[in-house]
């Protein structure tokens, strides 16, 4: 055995051991999980097909049972559950000594899963499974950066999401908790303030969490009455039963808290029931079960863990593994050691099936340690091997230090001792123990090495160091006592007669609390041996003979002959099952050779049948080519015709297009030119009036003459033959008003007219009304040269119409003054343009005189609609 472990260990170790991969482990022991792993089913197909169709069809066939398989088992057993489960066994198979935190964290990395779903339960999952996969990479700036862009209930979900990342991080350390306990303060807050009743649930259910991490466990256990009291949450069975899960899994593991933890695991029961929740329902049931077992409970505790495997087997859930491998423990301690290697090879299996190679060494482990207690040495040393190939292939910690501990105590002969000492302090070297588990372990194994080499002065060394790390590795533990180092200690007194402080220790490991673990029938027979050996020396032969006659009592129990029999049929159960399992493997892949053959000659045929059928269709192809290319010929010289006449009749059409601009140019500036010189003749004439009503008459028509002579000039010298802007129109119109005017410096004007654009139709009647306005405030507004301002307004109002307002601030209208009835002839023009414009005049007093007109809104023409 000694060689075998030698030459394991000279590979390239994997022993890194898991605890330095932390900063720092939490103190403080959490609950002892044993959760359910979720269904992984996988489908593949090996083989080749002979079309890439049928290669399609047949893996959209594959993929689409494979997705309907996937979801319908994700229905049953999440992820999260998954999770939940590896992290909680890794935590039970170290002894609490790393928290539940960090083995989430480590078995995320091992499994390559998410903690999303674990860390965000119940909060969001749509939103959370989709936006936080911060909480994996670690990087929390950037959650933190998306907080200070958010507000409302989306800011509130994202404080608690923040808070349930800093409490569940992989380690314990102060920051962290006050980070978590202050960002899920703030979402508590607004939560209430929101009304997100559950919301704020899942606060107080995560800051009870934080305050059992910390171990105060007043402040936890009233951050979670604080929901299990809620009058507004009694009915909701989802967010109580996570509160008292949550409050049994996290409070501290210790003595005095184990009924109370039991009772809250039973009340999420009886909601995970109600509930028809199966993965929470087996789950919460091992909680229960180790609970029990820690209470010294030894029939609660085998039975919910049986009823757990019951419910995953029904469930057809396949990772059994766990739950066997809690009840083959149980039949260690009852000394029943063919239910222990029939639960043992069990959880192999199921291990084997799922391809789960987490924990592989461990059930390795836990079937050699079953034929040990048989006195089966050959059975032991085959597993025990098993058990260390499994640790150098996919990895261990504080086991691989258990497997030296038995080299120590098995090797025969002084040689192998030396040789298992050297693997001992190389080990120790190469792969330091990382806590003070591991320490007390790798302490105990030098004490057996040098125990068994009758070297008991040195042996008793190592096992008081290994004592004086027990106080501390009871609070990782929660008070459980290392009853092996005990024995170890008791034994080592005795070698060193020291018969008195080896009674001490007897007495220790045969009277435990009742809060301590109970030991098994094969413990017991050795320490009423030894008790008998102490009393015999001592010559308190009463009390020697009470203990010889319990030993005899208790080995009469156990009948070896019966147990080896039922052993050896359980190993050879399992052998055949192997055995079975390959030849099925060798039949199937048989079956895949001759499938592959008869494939090779259809493909062979039917490739002939492919290359000549392509062959036919290449020459077909070409005929028809040639074909259509000679038809092609023809139709591109018809099109080439075509596209020539339309490129002819496109420049014709726009040099005329371009003609009838220059037309329209040459309109508007004759019309131009003979405004002006009717302007001109009216110029003249009036040198021969001598009348000033006619002289007047005749200024007022060149006046009017001039706002249309100045339209026509604006439409010849723009690009736009159809519309005007009528903000430079205006602005010239008012500056030729008060100029034809003697005297209007008095007057003043302010403009407000947007760049508006409108065709001659409208330009034309408000050029006009605008003359007759200005024109009536300048002659009448302003008496005695009195000074004044004259306002123009062209704004929109609406989608339809434009306001045009043109205001001054005069002597305005005459109290008696009627715009209907009068006969001026300038309000007469200007109602009969606004009529023309489909608009409305209005005319009245605002501090003066106030002009008015709506104008309908219409799109100018463009130039290309010049030809209408």
């Amino acid at each position: 055995m000694c060689t075998i472990a030698t030459s394991l260990y000279m590979k390239p170790g994997k022993y890194k051991l898991i605890g330095s991969y932390l900063p720092a482990f939490h103190n403080t022991t959490q609950n002892i999980k044993y959760l359910f792993l979720a269904v992984h089913t996988r489908i593949s197909c090996n083989g080749t097909m002979p079309s890439l169709l049928k290669r399609s069809s047949l893996l959209l066939l594959f993929t689409i049972f494979e997705l309907s398989t996937q979801a319908q088992t994700a229905e049953k057993y999440t992820g999260r559950t998954l999770l939940q489960l590896s992290s909680g066994f890794n935590t039970v198979l170290r002894d609490a000594r790393v928290d539940l935190d960090s083995s989430l964290f480590i078995t995320s990395k091992r499994y390559k899963q998410s903690r999303v779903s674990t860390i965000a339960e119940g909060i969001d999952d749509a939103y959370t499974l989709k936006n936080c996969g911060w909480m994996d990479t670690g990087n929390i700036d950037s959650a933190k950066r998306q907080l200070a862009k958010i507000t409302g209930a989306n800011h509130a979900r994202l404080l608690l999401l923040i808070g349930a990342y800093y409490v569940f991080h992989p380690d314990f350390h102060q920051y962290n908790s006050d980070r978590g306990i202050a960002y899920l303060l703030q979402a508590k807050k607004e939560t209430d303030a929101l009304k997100l009743t559950k919301w704020s649930a899942q606060c107080a259910c995560l800051l009870g969490k934080c305050y059992f991490k910390e171990n105060n466990i007043t402040e936890g256990k009233r951050w979670f009455s604080t929901v299990t009291n809620d009058a507004r949450l009694i009915t909701d069975k989802q967010i109580q039963a996570k509160c008292w899960n949550y409050e049994g899994m996290y409070c501290p593991f210790v003595a005095q808290t184990t009924l109370f933890r039991i009772d809250c695991l039973n009340k999420a029961l009886k909601l995970y029931k109600a509930l028809n929740d199966s993965g929470n329902q087996a789950n919460t049931l091992m909680d229960i079960s180790y609970l029990s077992f820690a209470g010294g409970k030894m029939n609660e505790a085998k039975d919910a863990a049986t009823q757990s495997l019951a419910l995953q087997k029904s469930t057809q859930f396949p990772y059994t593994q766990y739950s066997y491998d809690l009840l083959a423990f149980y039949a260690l301690l009852a000394s029943d050691s063919p239910k222990e290697l029939e639960m043992a090879f069990a959880a192999l299996n199921s291990a084997e099936k799922t391809n789960d190679s987490l924990e592989m060494a461990h059930f390795y482990k836990r079937i050699s340690n079953g034929f040990i207690r048989l006195n089966n040495e050959t059975e032991y040393n085959r597993w025990e091997k098993r058990a260390m190939e499994a640790y150098e292939k996919h990895g261990g910690d504080s086991e691989f230090w258990d497997l030296l501990t038995s080299f120590s105590n098995q090797y025969a002969t002084p040689e192998d001792g030396k040789k298992v000492l050297n693997l001992i302090k190389k080990t120790w070297k190469n792969y330091p123990p990382a806590n003070p588990v591991e320490k007390q372990t790798a302490y105990i194994a030098l004490g057996s090495c040098y125990q068994r080499a009758r070297n008991y002065k040195e042996a008793h060394s190592y096992y008081l160091l290994a004592e004086k790390l027990e106080q501390q590795n009871q609070v990782l533990k929660g008070g459980m006592i290392n009853h092996y180092l005990t024995f170890k200690l008791c034994a080592s007194y005795y070698f060193m007669k020291n018969y008195a402080m080896s009674r001490k220790y007897a007495k220790m490991l045969i009277y435990r609390p009742a809060t301590d673990i109970p030991a098994g029938k094969d413990d017991f027979l050795r320490y009423y041996f030894q008790m008998h050996q102490l009393d015999s020396v001592a010559h308190n032969y009463k009390s020697s003979i009470y203990y010889l006659h319990k030993y005899a009592n208790l080995l009469d129990t156990i009948s070896s002959k019966n147990e080896s029999r039922q052993i050896i049929d359980i190993n050879i159960k399992y052998e055949t099952l192997q055995k079975e399992k390959k030849l099925q493997e060798l039949k199937t892949q048989n079956i895949l050779e001759r499938q592959k053959d008869a494939l090779t000659k259809k493909i062979t045929y039917a490739g002939f049948g492919l290359l000549l059928f392509v062959i036919v269709m290449i020459y077909s192809r070409y005929y028809f080519n040639k074909k259509s290319n000679a038809q092609l010929k023809k139709q591109k010289e018809e099109i080439d015709d075509q596209n020539s006449s339309l490129q002819s009749m496109n420049q014709k059409q726009q040099s005329l297009l371009t003609e009838k601009e220059l037309l329209l140019k040459e309109i508007h500036h004759r019309v131009k030119n003979n405004l002006q010189t009717s302007m001109s003749l009216l110029n003249m004439q009036s040198a021969y009036v001598d009348n000033e009503v006619a002289l007047e008459t005749i200024r007022i028509s060149q006046r009017r003459m001039h706002a249309m002579s100045l339209i026509h000039q604006k439409l010849y010298q723009s690009e736009k033959l159809t519309s005007i802007n009528m903000a430079i129109y205006i602005d010239e119109l008012t500056i030729y008003l008060r100029d034809s005017f003697i005297g209007p410096a008095n007057i003043s004007f302010e403009l407000r007219i947007p760049p508006l654009e409108l065709d001659i139709a409208q330009a034309l009647p408000l050029g006009l009304i605008i003359n007759e306005a200005i024109t009536n405030s300048i002659k009448y507004a302003f008496p005695d040269r009195r000074k004044g301002m004259i306002y123009i307004f062209l704004e929109h109002t609406t989608n339809e119409h434009y306001l045009l307002t043109i205001r001054d601030n005069g002597t305005g209208l005459p109290d008696n003054f009627d715009s209907d009835s009068t006969n001026s002839l300038g309000i007469n023009l200007m109602r009969g343009l606004s009529e023309q414009l489909q608009g409305e005049f209005t005319i009245q007093n605002n501090h003066g005189t106030q002009i008015t007109v709506t104008v309908k809104k219409t799109e100018p023409a463009d130039n290309n609609d010049l030809h209408k």
